[in-house]
């Protein structure tokens, strides 16, 4: 059989005579192969019937957008626009092919010929170079609508008084459309109009062309013909585009309209703040999500500091990066567990801890681009719609810590291990009004239907080694953040009462000072004597202890100094050491001013026989650390001697006290109560309520595959993707040397990230007995998250996919509160907005909560 059968509607052929005074051809010399130039217009037809197939009768309108199939979202998108676009997006690259033939192949030899043919003059060239320039014909297709009264309904389904025959009719309206007489589309009395002057306007043209050129059956190369064809198929592709854009400024109404009704463009971190907001409304006050804001503090104490986790989002005016507020989370306070964790400070030492628990569960949500256009690449006069502004949910976070004035503790990060392990990976002392800020990265997962989807082709073996995989990604995906007391576990550690340090600030500086820089054995501080004695007794056996250790760690560094003078003078003997090692060394009975018979050598109201830079400059230089810069007001402050020998001077404010230096006695106070269990001990009893509590300890490494595989089954949970949380690699460190110093911020990188956690570890080694005692007074925040995923913009997701961003989020919020909480869903959510919700975000999640939790009013959104 043959191929197509081909019919052809129209041609001619022509030819024309170029003259040169060369040997050499003015074209090519052999014939140019045409190359043919295809479109379908199978679509274009279909739209188009004649009544009874009767010839000469009107035209009829057979388009209609079918709203109630599966994939009709908006009047710009659903499957017969889309089919109507992709069509016009042929029939504008085929009128650009064929343009581009007559130019290169017709209208250039023409011209030629024009200004060597005597019957051509300049008209004709005009005429030529017009196909070249925009169209000036009418398009008919233009985005308007029309507001009508009910009276006018009827006229718009009798089109017009058009008659409906032949000759004044170009287009007739179907049965379908008439019923739809009362939306505001065009009447068809007003399309014929503008269909017959489309038609005016090209029988117009076709005159001047017949009158400029040539007769077609003269054999000339060029005729009308030819530029009825060029300035068809030019008209065509206006039209074309015209119907893209009309279509695309549908859309754009009913985006300005969305914003009307908002007042405002409303961006990610907008709907972040609504998603908080909404979220205190949609679950009961112990399930509602809460900030992540916390105290560091023990019962009935003033806080040691706070812990937060908030937004971070760049702000475009100022090209800079702010924090807009804490995190909220899905928490769940666990009860205590039977068993304590740990985690290994090295190889050999494993620490255990106990305390309070929390789970937290983190919903991000992350608006990206629309998806991208199909393989074939469309035609380069095919006008896109203008990339929307896109911007991603929130990416990163930041953990911030900070402790208040003569107040301490320990951070540590991590992710949480198997058999109830924490896996440290950094490590932070802050103290005395110390903050740090910290990154968290977040880094989205495959969704579980994604997985599934990707290793279905696998072989077994295959599939066996990417579960295994991510198994492992899963598991990884749970942080955890440690908070340690210091107080408490250096009162368990030197075995004085509960409470002991509470109110001595120089001691517990002292201390920790000893065991962080000195690294001294705990057992050399540790209360030894009888346990019948009183809590004063106990107190000043340890000052004893801490005062003996600094009157141990001066002599050594007297004995080092003074071997390095004599060391210097032997090298050199003349030069000027004597003068200056001299006045240092004198400088040594500054820490004798504790002592009884150094104070006996002088009146107590007599001045120091060295002057105040003298006394200054040489206890600098004993101290262990260098004296913190002050200041020209802040010079002239001095402490004096007898405050330095009373143990008066704060942390952070200048060397620490002598050995051998008196104490004050405590004052009288009831004896202290025994340390709270850990029952009793909750730090944060008002943000949370008891119904929180389990009785059994969770797996915390189990969450996010039990999330997983919720998801899996659940409809639309493809969106939801498991979040790993990392570590930024610099930090933002702030911290007061000084009571009257200025705050010094600083950048620690990997260096020093790894300084400070040694520094950790040590007080760590030191502070449990290198894991020998257990460390109570803590908090664990376990935190689990993972991201909603949509695929285009926030207005996109609203306009053009006609999908309710809160609505998804709500239901993906459910499936995330009932695997952290373990409850129904109907459990989790207010009575008022079950039924709504049940109707509309989650069916399947309340089909039997709802009606088991009573009937209730469908709530609107707030």
């Amino acid at each position: 059989m043959g191929g197509p059968r081909q019919l052809r509607l129209q041609g001619r052929s022509g030819s024309a005579q170029l003259k040169t005074t060369t040997s050499a051809t003015p074209e090519p010399a052999g014939q140019v192969e045409f190359i043919p130039t295809e479109v379908p217009i199978t679509w274009l037809l279909q739209q188009v019937k004649l009544p009874g197939g009767l010839v000469g009768a009107a035209h009829v309108l057979s388009f209609k957008i079918d709203r109630d199939a599966e994939g009709c979202r908006t009047p710009r998108r659903n499957p017969q626009v889309e089919a109507a676009l992709h069509a016009a997006r042929e029939l504008c690259a085929w009128s650009k092919r064929v343009c581009q033939f007559m130019n290169q192949r017709i209208f250039s030899k023409a011209e030629r010929c024009a200004k060597v043919q005597a019957h051509t003059g300049r008209g004709f060239l005009a005429l030529i170079a017009s196909t070249h320039q925009p169209s000036e014909l009418f398009v008919p297709v233009l985005p308007l609508f029309e507001a009508r009264a009910a009276e006018e309904e009827a006229d718009a389904a009798g089109g017009d008084g058009d008659g409906g025959d032949g000759d004044g009719t170009l287009v007739s309206v179907t049965a379908a459309a008439a019923e739809a007489a009362s939306t505001p589309v065009l009447r068809i009395g007003d399309i014929n109009a503008m269909l017959a002057e489309q038609r005016r306007a090209l029988e117009a043209k076709w005159a001047t062309l017949a009158d400029a050129c040539p007769p077609a059956d003269d054999g000339s190369l060029l005729s009308p013909v030819e530029l009825k064809l060029s300035i068809a198929v030019k008209h065509l592709d206006d039209c074309c585009s015209q119907l893209s854009q009309g279509v695309d400024y549908i859309e754009a109404m009913l985006k300005k309209q969305l914003l009307d009704a908002v007042g405002r463009l409303v961006t990610p971190a907008d709907f972040q703040r609504y998603m908080d907001f909404h979220g205190q409304r949609l679950f009961k006050p112990e399930y509602a999500p809460k900030p992540f804001c916390f105290a560091v503090r023990r019962p009935d104490h003033y806080p040691e500091g706070t812990l937060t986790i908030e937004h971070l989002s760049p702000d475009r005016s100022r090209g800079a990066i702010h924090t807009s507020g804490a995190i909220h989370t899905i928490c769940r306070r666990v009860a205590e567990p039977v068993a304590p964790m740990s985690f290994a400070l090295d190889a050999a030492t494993r620490v255990s801890f106990t305390g309070e628990r929390f789970v937290h569960a983190y919903l991000a949500h992350q608006f990206g681009d629309p998806p991208s256009p199909p393989p074939s690449p469309p035609p380069p006069n095919w006008r896109s719609p203008p990339a929307p502004c896109t911007s991603s949910g929130a990416s990163v976070l930041m953990l911030g810590a900070r402790a208040r004035q003569f107040s301490s503790f320990m951070l540590l990060l991590g992710r949480m291990g198997p058999a109830g392990t924490f896996e440290q990976k950094h490590a932070l002392i802050l103290q005395n009004k110390d903050a740090v800020d910290i990154p968290l990265m977040l880094e989205a997962l495959p969704s579980a239907t994604e997985f599934r989807d990707a290793i279905s082709s696998l072989s077994p073996e295959q599939q066996r080694f990417a579960k295994a995989y991510r198994a492992m990604q899963l598991e990884g995906s749970v942080f955890g953040i440690l908070v340690i007391q210091l107080k408490p576990q250096l009162e368990a550690l030197l075995k004085l009462p509960h409470d002991a340090l509470t109110k001595e600030i120089a001691l517990t500086q002292q201390l920790l000072d000893l065991f962080i820089q000195y690294q001294i054995p705990s057992d050399l501080l540790t209360y030894a004597g009888p346990a019948s004695a009183s809590p004063e007794e106990k107190l000043e056996a340890v000052r004893g202890h801490v005062a003996a250790i600094y009157k141990m760690v001066e002599a050594a560094k007297e004995g080092e100094l003074h071997a390095a003078r004599q060391q210097a003078m032997m090298e050199q003997p003349f030069h000027e050491y004597a003068e200056s090692f001299g006045d240092t060394s004198a400088g040594f009975s500054l820490f004798q001013c504790g002592d009884a018979s150094a104070r006996s050598a002088s009146p107590p109201d007599s001045p120091p026989r060295r002057n105040a830079r003298s006394i200054q400059r040489t206890a600098s230089s004993a101290s262990a650390a260098p004296p913190p810069r002050h200041s020209a007001a802040q010079k002239r402050v001095r402490m004096p001697v007898a405050a330095c020998a009373a143990g008066a001077a704060p942390p952070g404010c200048g060397p620490p006290p002598p050995p051998g230096a008196s104490f004050p006695a405590p004052t009288a106070k009831a004896t202290p109560a025994p340390i709270a269990g850990p029952a009793e001990a909750k730090a944060n009893d008002d943000d949370f309520d008891t119904a929180d509590d389990v009785a059994s300890e969770l797996d915390y490494t189990k969450i996010p595959s039990t999330l997983d595989a919720k998801l899996l089954t659940a409809e639309g949970g493809a969106a939801i993707r498991p979040t790993t949380i990392k570590v930024g690699e610099t930090w933002t460190k702030r911290s007061q040397k000084a009571l009257l110093g200025k705050p010094k911020e600083e950048a620690l990188h990997t260096e020093e990230q790894q300084r400070e956690k040694q520094a950790a570890f040590d007080l760590l080694d030191a502070l449990s007995c290198s894991g020998a005692l257990p460390i109570a007074c803590c908090s664990l925040h376990v935190v689990v998250a993972a991201t909603h995923a949509f695929d285009q913009s926030l207005l996109d997701t609203v306009i053009q996919q006609n999908v309710n961003p809160i609505e998804k989020l709500e239901r993906s919020s459910l499936l995330v509160a009932t695997t952290i909480h373990d409850a129904p869903a109907g459990r989790l959510l207010r009575d008022e907005v079950r039924e709504r919700v049940a109707r509309f975000a989650a069916p399947e999640l309340l089909g039997g909560d709802a009606a088991a939790a009573g009937e209730g009013a469908v709530a609107d959104l707030p």
